[in-house]
């Protein structure tokens, strides 16, 4: 039940039929439930190569302080910022 499920996912995720919104409300539903979709690593990682070489976003968590430093047609980019502990 889980694999139908994700795979409905990722087909609404990377169709330029679907609606700008779905897709969004898709790729968070895929966010959320990732390692359900992609139980080993292995195949995670394999998903993010993929995204990347189709021009996917990938979202960095920075665990350090940091600080925006510039903003691009809406994304901002940020860097190291503050004193590391």
């Amino acid at each position: 039940m889980i694999k139908p499920l994700g795979d409905l996912l990722e087909e609404l995720v990377t169709s330029t039929d679907v609606a700008p919104r779905l897709r969004t409300e898709a790729a968070e539903a895929q966010e959320a439930g990732l390692e359900l979709f992609f139980p080993q690593a292995a195949a995670r990682n394999d998903r993010v190569r993929g995204l990347v070489t189709s021009a996917g976003v990938v979202e960095l968590q920075l665990s350090w302080p940091c600080k925006q430093t510039d903003s691009v047609r809406g994304a901002r980019i940020f860097s190291p910022g503050g004193v590391l502990p």
